[in-house]
């Protein structure tokens, strides 16, 4: 997968300090991060730099920067990945009642009249439950590929805290229900991880030998 980079696009992990080592650039229509970059925090600005404050993608009103954020075409809860390709600017009011639903099933319940929305989100939500139940998350299979963990590099070192915290026992909660990954992780071209390190930990110490991955070309 390619994503959209605005050219001369610069990211610092410190905004007030511009000559910070850690950051990312575009450069020939790649994307170069150096240094300890937060990958969700840079797609979302590089998603704001992309999209702007246009409309808001589901009722169409004006943002600015007082009402803008960014909502999750395919949702967080059920695998949705932080890249520009899953990111839409929206109104807070929006983004609230979307909620769990994918973009899709939003615009859907938007149109409906109040005596049915709630039958539809009750019957979407069971619908993306039993989507996930199987596949592990809700994402376009065109975006997915399978990758051999033991060809992926990160610089992240195993500490004993990560397998104590939540996100890693909702994971190793996840895959002993369902024998399944709950979101795919996000790879380079050259195999280094760029997110997902909780998913890629779970499976190298369960002996996962390939998980659902994205890669990102440029």
């Amino acid at each position: 997968m390619n994503i959209e980079i605005p050219k001369g696009y610069k990211f610092y992990s410190n905004k007030e300090n511009s000559t910070s080592s850690d950051l990312a650039y575009e450069k020939n229509g790649n994307l170069y991060i150096v240094g300890d970059v937060s990958f969700e925090r840079l797609m979302y600005d590089l998603t704001y730099n992309l999209k702007k404050y246009s409309n808001c993608y589901y009722c169409n009103c004006e943002l600015n920067e007082n009402n803008c954020t960014l909502d999750h075409r395919y949702p967080k809860h059920f695998g949705g990945i932080s890249i520009p390709d899953n990111l839409v600017p929206c109104c807070f009011k929006c983004n609230e009642s979307k909620s769990d639903l994918t973009s899709q099933q939003f615009r859907e319940y938007i149109s409906l009249k109040p005596s049915k929305k709630k039958k539809f989100r009750k019957f979407s939500l069971e619908k993306n439950r039993r989507i996930q139940s199987i596949a592990g998350f809700i994402l376009p299979e065109e975006w997915i590929s399978t990758h051999k963990i033991n060809k992926i590099t990160t610089q992240i070192r195993l500490n004993d805290h990560y397998y104590k915290g939540k996100r890693y026992k909702k994971i190793k909660t996840f895959y002993k229900r369902h024998h399944i990954l709950s979101r795919p992780i996000i790879i380079s071209s050259n195999n280094v991880l760029l997110d997902g390190f909780l998913i890629l930990m779970y499976a190298k110490n369960y002996k996962v030998s390939y998980v659902p991955t994205i890669i990102l070309e440029n």
